[in-house]
C-alpha cells in the first residue's frame, strides 16, 4: 500500500516525487521536456533553529583555520561563532521552503544531491509504480501521475 503524501514548497517549479529516508526528492519541472542534467534533486529539510545550531558549533580547526598562539588571544571567538550562525541559509544552500504541518514550523530544503531522474530510476531499478513506492519511503505521485511521468522520462 502507498503512501502518498503532497509536499508543497514556496517554489511551484519543485515536484515532490518522494523521500528515501535521508533526502526529499523533487523534480525541478524547468527542465522539461527531457528533465536532464540536475532536473532531480535530493534536499534536506532542517529547521532554522536547526541549522543555527549547526553554524554554531564549527570550530576554526574544521575550517583548516589555525590560529598562531602568538596572537590567539586577540581572537574573537564570540564574534567568530555569531559570524557562522549568520550565514546559516546560505551555507545550507537553501532551494526552496516549505511548512511542517505537524509542527507549524518553517523547513528549509537545502541542497544534498542532484541527477537526470531518468538516471536515478535507471540507477535504482524503478520501472514500474510497484518498484516506485517500494523504493521511497513515501511518495508524491499516484499511479496514473507516475506512469505520465515514466512516459515522459523514457
Amino acid at each position: 500500500m502507498e503512501n502518498i503524501i503532497k509536499l508543497k514548497t514556496d517554489n511551484e517549479n519543485l515536484l515532490f516525487i518522494g523521500y528515501d529516508g535521508h533526502e526529499e526528492y523533487y523534480l525541478n519541472l524547468d527542465k522539461a521536456p527531457d528533465f536532464g542534467g540536475c532536473s532531480f534533486m535530493g534536499l534536506r529539510p532542517a529547521t532554522e533553529s536547526k541549522l543555527r545550531e549547526r553554524r554554531r558549533a564549527i570550530k576554526l580547526e574544521d575550517m583548516g583555520i589555525v590560529i598562531p598562539p602568538s596572537i590567539e588571544k586577540y581572537f574573537d571567538y564570540d564574534q567568530f561563532h555569531l559570524d557562522m550562525e549568520e550565514d546559516w541559509y546560505e551555507m545550507f544552500d537553501v532551494q526552496a521552503e516549505r511548512v511542517d504541518e505537524d509542527s507549524d514550523e518553517t523547513l528549509y530544503l537545502g541542497f544534498g544531491s542532484c541527477q537526470d531522474i531518468k538516471g536515478y530510476f535507471e540507477e535504482h531499478n524503478i520501472n514500474s509504480y510497484e518498484d516506485y513506492v517500494n523504493h521511497f519511503e513515501f511518495v508524491g505521485l499516484d499511479e496514473t501521475e507516475f506512469n505520465d511521468l515514466l512516459k515522459r522520462i523514457n
